[in-house]
């Protein structure tokens, strides 16, 4: 149970190192969601990632650092991406490659 704590732990901070890089998170609300993300993800996929490249204990948690890092701003961006996208501009690839 201490490693879920200190792999949340640093993706807690890692997200909070990470926050000041963050242009488009004004609210509060916003801010703790990037965190808390962040090191949500870190109890999730650190594990996976330290296994993958063979890490020892405090090798988890570096990889949850990282992942708490990094997942709060992908995760920023795809909804950036997703929130540009127009429906009318979906729509229109959609009709010319069915041919309508």
């Amino acid at each position: 149970m201490t490693d879920h704590y200190r792999i949340w732990g640093a993706g807690l901070v890692g997200a909070v190192v990470a926050l000041p890089y963050q242009d488009g998170i004004r609210t509060k609300a916003g801010r703790i969601a990037f965190v808390l993300t962040g090191a949500v993800t870190a109890d999730y996929v650190a594990p996976v990632v330290a296994s993958h490249f063979g890490a020892t204990a405090s090798g988890v948690s570096l990889a949850g650092f990282a992942c708490g890092m990094f997942a709060g701003t992908v995760i920023a961006k795809a909804t950036d991406i997703i929130r540009s996208i127009r429906a009318s501009d979906v729509l229109a690839v959609i009709a010319a490659r069915f041919g309508r």
